[in-house]
């Protein structure tokens, strides 16, 4: 949307009313057969221009179709004035199923008489996390408080459709405060577009090319995700506190946002035994010549989980991962203020809309260690073939495309777990060529063809696809019972980039059949999701417009 919804005074009164009634900061399943959830939900529609004849689908659940009353999780990262002193706001949006579309809007009430001061809206199509910004080429100077909310909904791949809301508040403070910098996690290699952290292996294998790597004893096939932080922050209050020393209760929350190519997010939280509640406070202090100074220091140590000072959260199989969004948020006690604890944050973000003074966006984040099976034979640059789970750094690989070949950046590797009777990127799947080559592999891998890349669960019989040296065709593709490791690799490192290297288009020869790695597999599975086409064949009818309208909201 390029211009503000006009949205009518009665309208606004009835979503400050309803702001009013719902616990902040808490998400709250909204119910269509409740007139007062259903009048909410259909003024947060056609705010953001959704209306029935774009999403009759949507529309059918309001009146009796198939809802769901379970609230999906939404949180809201960042309220307060831009550095110019406009109303800005994001929330993010976790699904947790797998889902054909997600959207929400996004309203900055002016606290006191209910004025739209900002407004954002947002699609995604079968992405885990959306966010929604606030735009700020429309916002409204912040006068003393915002109250803010936030209107989702999210249509499962079954059909069924969640309505979530989200309340929350923020206060006028400053607009030039604070001055925040970050010296981890950042991005160091020429090429990455996220911080790169490689984890879950033994000190006998060579990382990557990442930015930061942590050691293991041993090989983890589900490691737990560690991220190193450290920066500090200008306020304009002193701290209440002791120079030097840690802060009380300094820290309101941290939070990983682990997004899979298979669709749903998962939230993970800091690991208590590895990263304890007295390791937290005491990484966290007052400057010991400047009392306004807050700085945090949990460094980039290499270390394992067990031993490291950085954060330590939940463990997570790697399978499939997209991407992951960090979010840490501070609650700094101040004094000589008119409030009792200063509120920031730093996020990962990707919106294009300016934050507000206390967010602070650093870039995504992805770790390495994941989906080929174990044993499968990759060609060498030079000749030879060697087991996938055996491939490092040090290596170059065939990409059976005109001769070329690439570094091998990373290997990924984590459990998987699929019977025969699934479908989709979640199956696992044994292809079969005419001229018996056999490849293994999770359902969103692409297969390279003449035309392009095809997910092997999306293969049939007589397709023609790219092998080593030439072309083949499918003899057979089933979905099978399968339970054990998973392997990929990520192709190009920073010396191939600078040759002009895309990485959307790495390929390897994998048991003679030419394949995707990991990051064209992302770019494949993304490019599905907005291929209307293809979306519509395997879509319910009664959800066609609705998809199409989805993708064409989406807008970052």
């Amino acid at each position: 949307m390029s211009s503000s919804p006009n949205v009518s005074a009665a309208t606004l009164s009835t979503l400050s009313t309803f702001h009013a009634s719902i616990p902040s900061g808490q998400p709250t399943a909204l119910n269509p057969a409740d007139p007062i959830h259903n009048g909410v939900i259909q003024a947060a529609l056609q705010a953001a221009g959704r209306t029935p004849e774009r999403y009759p689908g949507l529309y059918a659940s309001l009146d009796g179709g198939k809802a769901d009353t379970t609230a999906d999780h939404v949180k809201l990262v960042d309220a307060g004035p831009d550095r110019s002193g406009r109303a800005s706001a994001l929330t993010w949006h976790a699904n947790d199923r797998d889902i054909l579309y997600a959207g929400a809007s996004l309203f900055a009430l002016d606290g006191d008489n209910n004025e739209l001061l900002s407004f954002g809206a947002n699609s995604n199509v079968g992405d885990g996390l959306l966010q929604v910004s606030t735009q700020t080429a429309t916002a409204k100077p912040v006068k003393k408080s915002l109250n803010l909310l936030s209107v989702n909904h999210s249509v499962g791949t079954d059909g069924s459709v969640r309505f979530t809301a989200l309340a929350g508040k923020s206060a006028a403070l400053d607009a030039s405060d604070p001055k925040i910098q970050i010296t981890a996690p950042v991005i160091t290699k020429t090429g990455h577009t996220a911080v790169v952290i490689a984890l879950g292996r033994d000190s006998a294998n060579p990382g990557p090319d990442p930015d930061y790597t942590y050691t293991e004893p041993q090989n983890l096939d589900t490691p737990y995700l560690i991220v190193p932080f450290s920066g500090q922050a200008l306020l304009s209050y002193p701290i209440n506190g002791t120079p030097g020393q840690p802060i009380p209760n300094a820290v309101l929350s941290t939070y990983i946002y682990f997004a899979t190519t298979s669709g749903p997010i998962i939230t993970i939280n800091l690991n208590s035994q590895y990263t304890p509640s007295t390791r937290l406070q005491n990484g966290t202090t007052v400057d010991p010549f400047n009392p306004n100074v807050v700085q945090w220091d949990y460094p980039a140590d290499g270390q394992s989980y067990s031993n490291t000072q950085s954060l330590v959260f939940n463990p997570q199989s790697l399978v499939n991962e997209s991407a992951s969004y960090f979010l840490f948020q501070f609650q700094i006690p101040v004094t000589n203020a008119p409030y009792a604890n200063y509120s920031f944050a730093v996020c990962s973000t990707g919106t294009p809309n300016e934050p507000s003074v206390y967010c602070y966006n650093i870039n995504k984040l992805m770790f390495w260690w994941h989906c080929l099976a174990a044993g499968t034979q990759v060609a060498l640059a030079g000749g030879g073939t060697a087991a996938i789970e055996s491939l490092n750094n040090t290596q170059r690989v065939n990409t059976g495309v005109h001769n070329g070949n690439l570094a091998v950046e990373a290997t990924l590797r984590g459990p998987h777990e699929s019977k025969k009777t699934q479908s989709g990127p979640s199956a696992v799947y044994r292809l079969r060529t005419a001229d018996n080559r056999e490849l293994i592999a999770t359902g969103a891998h692409p297969i390279m063809t003449p035309t392009g890349p095809a997910s092997i669960g999306d293969l049939q019989i007589g397709q023609t696809i790219l092998v080593e040296n030439g072309t083949s065709t499918v003899a057979s593709c089933e979905a099978i019972d399968y339970s054990g490791s998973f392997y990929d690799l990520k192709l190009g490192n920073e010396q191939d980039r600078a040759a002009g290297y895309n990485e959307t288009v790495g390929t390897y020869v994998a048991n003679g059949i030419v394949v995707g790695d990991h990051a064209a597999m992302k770019a494949h599975k993304s490019g599905l999701r907005r291929n209307l086409a293809y979306m519509q064949t395997r879509t319910s009818s009664t959800l066609h417009q609705d998809y199409a309208s989805a993708l064409a909201d989406v807008q970052y």
